[in-house]
């Protein structure tokens, strides 16, 4: 039986003039009843990747009291999960889940895990066969976080987030060729407030969020958020209670498959800081936030033009943005639904000429900023966006507690992209896996 207040949500989003309606959809699919807390985080890495008959999907499951990779094969004819592989039985903790690409050849790549170590990369030995894999390969260190993607030529890029003991946190850029190895590895992104730990609390920690997507011109784009620390004896509205904040959301982009990046038009060098990268939102320094903000992973439309959806977090409330870039300006729109706030980590794919939405829902009565992580009231919402016209056509909403979603990124097959996420709360031991495609 629905909650009331959610009933009383779908109800106002039945009703509301002109705005959105509610209709009934297939069913989320379960296709785990063994998910880990965190079985589909993060934003950061794409966890389905689909062909004409069927989707890849990657969870982070927990069995035998151990942290478990899964992939499983979905049949879109038989709406049921066919086939099943543990990639690794042992990874180290719920921040080890994966991220998937499919090439040209039907080659699956994931890279996976761990937190604060090498990732490990593994490729299917067969054409969309996620029975037989390669021997894994271990890029770089002390990393976490993986963000994948592939161009038309089969050249993976993988972003990773490197956290040093002694100094400053970055966010790294590892790239493979056909047949080569994977790269050595290059700064990209740093924060640009803090030269060294002494002024801090804590450590030079980061947090960001980022999504790399190649278009079909061979361009890499990328956007983050940016989350670190402010100094000993500072603090900011929207910090947190580690004295963290979220402050700025940015953009740039690569025309030679890496080698140099631009913010706007002009060549930026690397590592780029928040302050020479181009502003989605936020501000480029965190002692004058004036929200917390959090970002979707990357979209490319039919015109090559970027979208991310996003979140600005306030104590008692919350604003939720679909944004573009057009000829070098970031073009924004609010969203807003009856009742209750889109927040928190979300997913975006653009598909012909909609845009479909999924990111985390809660009710305007329970909403506190510091109460959102992995809380019983939070739900899963999804919608479909009109981009002639910007308006919300359809809405669903989950009735079980849910969160951690996770959108298909790249170029879909179909006309509806598929979404999955974690049924469940943060200090669940099991959860289920839901896999969910958006009317």
């Amino acid at each position: 039986m629905r909650p009331l207040y959610l009933v009383l949500i779908l109800l106002a989003i039945r009703y509301e003039v002109g705005r959105a309606q509610t209709v009934e959809i297939t069913d989320p699919v379960v296709i785990s009843t063994i998910g880990s807390s965190r079985a589909t985080a993060y934003t950061d890495s794409n966890k389905i990747v689909e062909t004409e008959t069927s989707l890849f999907v990657l969870s982070l499951d927990y069995i035998d009291r151990k942290f478990s990779l899964l992939i499983r094969e979905f049949d879109k004819g038989k709406k049921k999960i066919v086939t099943e592989h543990v990639l690794d039985n042992n990874v180290k903790d719920n921040h080890g889940g994966g991220a998937i690409v499919i090439d040209s050849n039907g080659t699956l790549h994931v890279v996976y895990g761990p937190h604060h170590g090498p990732f490990r990369y593994v490729k299917s030995k067969n054409p969309f066969d996620i029975l037989s894999w390669d021997d894994f390969v271990e890029i770089g260190s002390r990393m976490t976080y993986p963000s994948l993607s592939v161009d038309k030529e089969n050249n993976l890029y993988l972003l990773g987030r490197q956290s040093n003991p002694n100094g400053i946190w970055s966010i790294n850029l590892f790239t493979k060729t056909v047949g080569g190895g994977w790269s050595k590895g290059i700064k990209l992104i740093e924060p640009n407030y803090f030269s060294n730990k002494s002024n801090l609390n804590r450590s030079s920690y980061i947090r960001t969020y980022k999504s790399l997507i190649i278009d079909s011109e061979g361009a890499i784009h990328v956007v983050f958020k940016m989350y670190e620390y402010l100094p000993k004896g500072m603090k900011n509205a929207f910090s947190d209670r580690k004295n963290g904040v979220s402050y700025m959301l940015g953009y740039m982009y690569s025309e030679d498959k890496g080698n140099t990046w631009k913010s706007e038009k002009e060549n930026v060098e690397i590592p780029v800081s928040p302050d020479n990268v181009e502003l989605i939102d936020g501000k480029d320094n965190p002692e004058i936030a004036d929200s917390y903000l959090n970002i979707s992973n990357l979209a490319i439309d039919s015109l090559g033009r970027p979208w991310v959806t996003y979140s600005k977090e306030y104590k008692d409330s919350t604003d939720f943005f679909v944004a573009y870039r057009n000829n070098f300006t970031w073009v924004k729109h609010e969203i807003n639904v009856p009742n209750g706030y889109v927040f928190g980590s979300s997913g975006v794919s653009i598909i012909k000429d909609k845009a479909y939405i999924l990111s985390n829902f809660i009710s305007k009565e329970r909403y506190h900023r510091d109460r959102l992580w992995g809380h019983r009231e939070n739900r899963i919402i999804s919608l479909s966006l009109d981009l002639k016209n910007l308006t919300v056509n359809k809405i669903f909403i989950e009735e079980e507690p849910s969160w951690l979603p996770s959108m298909i990124q790249g170029f879909n097959t179909t006309t509806h992209p598929w979404c999955i996420y974690t049924s469940g709360l943060s200090g669940d031991s099991l959860t289920k896996v839901k896999l969910h495609k958006i009317d």
